[in-house]
């Protein structure tokens, strides 16, 4: 299985959507999985962490543990922009919800609409 992998504090996470729990997704928050990613509300990111978590090799991850983590971030200096770019998206591509041409389209788009913003 393919996972998007970073290291944290030492640790090396690996992160990604299954089917089961892209499922869970869709009917626990009543809306397609792609739409939901779209919401970049803070629950929306620590939800999505903790299924990414679970789908990484971490069955038992629960929502306190993906609270935890997404404080972890923080304090490691991730945005929500960051965490966005760096975990959700590339997660997406390698669960299969994304192609490689589909990240590089959305993270160019962020890119000039960010040099537009200045």
């Amino acid at each position: 299985m393919k996972y998007h992998t970073i290291e944290l504090n030492g640790k090396e996470i690996n992160l990604r959507l299954t089917s089961q729990d892209s499922i869970k997704i869709e009917k626990t928050f009543n809306t397609k999985l792609l739409d939901y990613i779209q919401d970049y509300s803070i629950t929306t990111i620590i939800n999505l962490l903790r299924y990414m978590r679970r789908g990484g090799g971490e069955p038992g991850f629960t929502q306190e543990d993906a609270e935890k983590f997404f404080d972890e971030l923080v304090d490691e200096e991730w945005s929500i922009e960051k965490m966005i770019k760096e975990l959700i998206m590339p997660v997406c591509q390698v669960s299969g919800l994304l192609t490689k041409g589909d990240l590089q389209m959305i993270q160019e788009k962020q890119e000039e609409l960010k040099a537009t913003q200045k």
